[in-house]
C-alpha cells in the first residue's frame, strides 16, 4: 500500500476486529514526502510535518 491509502485500510482493518491479516501487507511511505531541498532535509521537513500520520502507520506495522 502506498502511505495515501495505507491509512485508510489500516482503519477499516481496525475497525473489522481482524487480528491476522489474509496476505502480507506493507506500506510505503514515499508520497508524503515532497523533494525540495535534498533527501535528508526533505525527509525530516516529511517527518516533522506528517508525524502523526508516521507515527499511526508505524505502530500498525
Amino acid at each position: 500500500m502506498q502511505d495515501a491509502t495505507a491509512q485508510m485500510a489500516l482503519l477499516q482493518f481496525m475497525q473489522a476486529g481482524r487480528k491476522k491479516v489474509a496476505v502480507p501487507s506493507t506500506a510505503h511511505l514515499d508520497h508524503l514526502i515532497l523533494a525540495k531541498l535534498g533527501a535528508d532535509k526533505d525527509l525530516q521537513d516529511s517527518l516533522n510535518k506528517n508525524n502523526e500520520v508516521f507515527n499511526f502507520l508505524f505502530i500498525c506495522f
